[in-house]
């Protein structure tokens, strides 16, 4: 009986992840494409990218439910993008980060990016847009654009190929599930 609830449960799981994976899909591509370098805007379509990405990341990275249920080297890059993209502050040199708790909102006074240069000096998103440094904003411009472009690709490959598990145990499981949370 054990295995029957695990395997339910397994089903369950994979489908709240393809929901949560199609809604970030529409979340990147509703959000457009990213500014150009030349303007301030990047850094707040900065702000909402790496929203999208932190609250997935915190619901699921935790668990690796990516590659725990999907298969893959479209599974492995989004898995790795969403690692790099979505973790809260990690150190990582070259990449900005969220100084923000997890389950909190992104913002301009909590993302942190790195001054190209000789030294290594991390300032708020909010700085370099009130101090307009064009090099900043190039560096954010074309690092959003890789990952992003790369994360819409996997993901539409991903929920292509991977469809919601939908049959009569399934549903009958989840009606349960609800029951029993009211």
């Amino acid at each position: 009986m054990n295995f029957i609830k695990n395997k339910i449960d397994a089903a369950i799981d994979k489908r709240d992840l393809i929901t949560a994976l199609e809604q970030m899909h529409n979340d990147l591509v509703k959000l457009g494409d990213v500014p150009g370098p030349h303007g301030v805007e990047i850094y707040n379509y900065a702000v909402s990218f790496f929203n999208i990405t932190t609250s997935f990341a915190d619901k699921y990275m935790a668990q690796k439910s990516i590659i725990k249920f999907l298969r893959g080297t479209d599974a492995h890059r989004l898995n790795n993008c969403i690692w790099i993209t979505g973790a809260r502050f990690d150190g990582l040199v070259g990449v900005p980060s969220v100084h923000a708790k997890v389950g909190d909102r992104v913002s301009l006074q909590n993302l942190y990016l790195e001054m190209p240069g000789y030294t290594l000096t991390f300032e708020s998103a909010e700085y370099y847009k009130k101090h307009q440094d064009f090099r900043v904003q190039y560096k954010l411009t074309d690092f959003i654009k890789f990952y992003r472009n790369q994360m819409i690709a996997s993901l539409s490959r991903l929920i292509q190929s991977n469809k919601k598990p939908d049959n009569f145990i399934i549903r009958r499981a989840l009606e349960q599930r609800r029951q029993i949370i009211k």
